[in-house]
């Protein structure tokens, strides 16, 4: 009932939307509202995709043999747990132990136990017909009416997992399409319920529940196996984790998680791998840095200063609130890559650095421009400072690092924040380069200022923020450094925003979108992932309750605010993509909100997909000429990658006489710091070296390079043609695609397509067994084995069979 009322407020408001919008977006918006109405009635049908199997009842018993089973709930899911004896001349009947049995299945019947196992009525020990312990299906099999049964070729039904599509292929069920959400009915769905909190396995990567139980969010990814929502195996010594209430901590060895201590009043939080404060009352001056995670309220009492030393502090709470009086200050430890001032330079007469960008451009120094400013407002987060150009020193040749450091980085999250104290992330002053007269030094400019973000449903600020940038340096009237830029000041709201105060460098404010977008598919936004994957999966955390949804779309456009006329509507938190929309090279996701009046957020979420295209470049310093035969049957093969190594966990290759093949999980595979491999004793023939890289997910490129190599004496050279006919009467078939071993011989002899007449010609094959093959639109493919002499032309006529 509450999902029905949800579904008419959002028609509503998309409505609502349309009426207040010209006649182009009320197209678009009408669009909005029909795709908003489609996806919730996936919602009906597919109700929730995390849904446990049908297996049993939590509480339910049953026998098994002469023992008794309870359903129980392991991982949130109900499952029979192992069998128990009953007590003393007690026997099991019915599911419960009693004195004396009754019958309660007819003799040689079956049923099924799940989908994978049957079970059988037949006499027990205890002389009643009951069911026996289950058995296992075949590995290819599953039970239906009671019977284990193969699948017929193109049936398809989700995996045990929940996590893909497989389809039947000759008898026996294969992977087709990864499901990074859920299966439900041999359809991927895209929608979530899930309880806050409750951790799971998606393959090898553990995800938790949202605030909202609208989505998963990435946490990590096991290095060995996950069970039951958490990593198995080998663990980081002192390496944190939430186990549920538990804190636990990973022992000296690195081989088991051993309990910390239980969060009795606090969640425990996976963010810091601890439990959550219940507050923080600032009252005097305390240092505190890295993530501060209160379930309740923070106070910065009058007269106090909560500083940072690190530079960077974010604070996540239920409420926030700086006094007048009350300060928080951010070292200046910047040293962020964009906007980094400008070195000075060494003449007959120095002269010293300019001033860092951030927000505004830097000052510039003697004979030097600053570089210019890099922050934009249509981002929603911010980022430290950069430091000042550098000086030189008394007879140096070289700059110093006489540069200030920028500004460090606040965050401030919460349901509601009030500030009317103090807040400060200054960059910091250059400094005096060091020599005896003004000709023989010069001087460090100013780092610029850093970022503060304050972002929560409710918004007040009357206080004073401070991101301005360091001071430069003046010396001897001629011989100066330039001044750092000022820092970035953000405001993100939900509902209410209230500025009364006086802010210090530049300020931009605006409705909220998700402060942080995660991937369970792809987690980590500085690595590059290979590109045979299916799906490209995103969640986050809901900004704000009365959002109404969100605009999302993907490309390789860095800055780009979705909006209706350029983006999807989306009302959940949960977004995929098919592998067809990103392309090698860096792609973006960005989701803008939609609050409940239908105003669009002008500030956009981003997250960053590298995609690998490219295997590594193979050479063969035993075998440099693909094309001339060798009678050494020992191959040396080497390779080099075409992005950083970082990037990858090793190669999978194989060997063999085509020229199409590609690597899987299943062939050889070698770590990466191994590039190079010795094939010994190779037979004599052509043969195809093919290799890919596998990535940090164990993920590998679609295509592999082939590196080609000839054993033996030369065999000499004959010639393979013929005509390509169909099964209707010999009718001929023009363009039908024509190849020698799938194209083991390219580029020498390349892949043909036949002519209007049907014909097809390979001039210049080498003597020996070849396979064609030979495929056209509507019609079977057929291979022919074929042998071929020296100085022979082989005449080979194929008729398809038309599908």
């Amino acid at each position: 009932q509450n999902q029905n009322q949800n579904q008419n407020q959002n028609q509503n408001q998309n409505q609502n939307q349309n009426q207040n919008q010209n006649q182009n977006q009320n197209q678009n918006q009408n669009q909005n509202q029909n795709q908003n109405q489609n996806q919730n009635q996936n919602q009906n049908q597919n109700q929730n995709q995390n849904e446990c199997p049908a297996t049993c009842e939590e509480g339910d018993t049953r026998c098994s043999g002469d023992e008794v089973e309870t359903c129980v709930s392991v991982g949130g899911c109900p499952t029979w747990s192992d069998p128990t004896a009953c007590p003393g001349e007690q026997v099991c009947s019915g599911g419960d132990c009693v004195d004396e049995c009754d019958d309660v299945c007819d003799d040689g019947d079956t049923e099924c136990d799940g989908s994978s196992g049957y079970r059988v009525c037949e006499e027990q020990s205890s002389g009643c017909l009951d069911w026996s312990s289950a058995q296992d299906c075949g590995a290819d099999e599953i039970c239906e009416d009671g019977q284990c049964q193969g699948c017929d070729d193109g049936d398809q039904q989700c995996s045990s997992d929940g996590l893909s599509i497989e389809q039947c292929v000759d008898g026996s069920f294969e992977a087709i399409q990864s499901c990074p959400i859920g299966c439900d009915d041999a359809e991927c769905v895209d929608e979530v319920e899930c309880d806050p909190g409750h951790f799971q396995c998606n393959e090898n990567v553990v995800e938790v529940c949202n605030s909202t139980g609208t989505a998963y969010l990435y946490i990590a990814s096991c290095a060995v196996d996950c069970v039951d929502g958490f990593c198995t195996g080998d663990c980081e010594p002192g390496e944190r984790r939430c186990n549920g209430d538990d804190v636990e901590v990973c022992n000296e060895s690195g081989t088991a998680w051993e309990v910390e201590k239980t969060c009795d009043d606090t969640p425990c939080e996976s963010v810091i791998g601890d439990c959550a404060m219940e507050e923080l009352d600032i009252t005097s001056d305390e240092t505190r840095d890295g993530t501060v995670i209160v379930d309740g309220p923070v106070t910065v009492r009058s007269g106090a200063d909560l500083y940072s030393e690190t530079g960077e502090l974010r604070i996540i709470a239920t409420s926030i609130t700086v006094e007048s009086g009350g300060t928080i200050t951010i070292e200046a430890t910047g040293d962020h890559p964009e906007g980094r001032g400008n070195d000075g330079w060494a003449a007959t007469t120095r002269r010293g650095g300019t001033g860092a960008s951030y927000g505004t451009q830097g000052e510039d120094a003697s004979g030097t421009d600053a570089p210019p400013a890099f922050a934009r407002g249509d981002e929603i987060d911010v980022v430290e400072g950069s430091r000042g150009g550098g000086g030189y020193s008394d007879n140096s040749t070289t700059p110093d690092d006489s540069g200030g450091l920028g500004g460090g980085v606040l965050h401030l999250i919460a349901d509601q924040i009030d500030v009317s104290g103090s807040l400060r992330a200054d960059g910091a002053d250059g400094e005096l380069g060091t020599g005896s007269t003004c000709g023989s030094r010069s001087h460090g400019g100013g780092g610029s200022g850093g970022g503060i973000l304050l972002a929560a449903n409710d918004v007040g600020f009357s206080g004073t923020a401070s991101v301005e940038g360091g001071d430069g340096v003046l010396d001897c009237t001629f011989n100066y450094s330039g001044a750092g830029g000022d820092g970035i000041v953000k405001f993100l709201y939900g509902t209410e925003f209230e500025n009364t105060g006086t802010i210090h460098g530049v300020a931009y404010d605006g409705l909220m979108a998700p402060l942080e977008i995660l991937s369970s598919t792809h987690p980590d936004q500085t690595l590059y992932y290979n590109d045979d994957f299916d799906t490209l999966a995103f969640s986050w955390d809901r900004p704000f309750e009365s959002l109404q949804g969100y605009y999302e779309t993907i490309n390789t456009t860095r800055n780009f605010v979705p909006d209706a006329g350029n983006a999807s509507f989306l009302p959940e938190e949960v977004q995929t993509h098919p592998r067809e929309s990103v392309l090698d090279g860096q792609n973006y996701f960005h989701v803008s909100p939609i609050d409940a009046q239908s105003n669009i957020g002008q500030m956009e979420s981003r997250f960053t997909i590298n995609v690998n295209t490219i295997p590594p470049t193979v050479t063969s310093s035993s075998h440099s000429d693909e094309a001339a035969w060798s009678d050494n049957t020992d191959v040396f093969m080497e390779w080099t990658d075409q992005r950083d190594e970082s990037n990858f966990t090793g190669y999978y290759y194989v060997v063999d006489q085509f020229g199409d093949t590609v690597p899987t999980h299943s062939d050889t595979f070698v770590p990466i710091d191994q590039k190079q491999t010795l094939l010994a004793n190779q037979e004599d023939g052509i043969w195809a070296f093919h290799i890919v890289p596998v990535d940090t997910m164990d993920y590998l490129t679609k295509e592999s390079f082939t590196r080609r190599f000839r054993i033996g004496d030369d065999p000499g050279e004959g010639n393979i043609l013929g005509t390509v006919v169909a099964d209707n009467g010999g009718d001929t078939v023009e363009g039908a695609t024509v190849t020698v071993n799938r194209g083991l011989l390219n580029p020498a002899v390349p892949n043909q397509l036949t002519n209007e007449s049907g014909a097809y010609n390979f001039g210049a094959v080498p003597a020996g067994d070849w396979e064609l093959q030979i495929s056209a639109d509507g019609y079977q493919t057929k291979v022919v084995d074929v042998s071929l002499d020296d100085d022979e032309d082989r005449t080979v006529d194929v008729t398809l069979d038309e599908e």
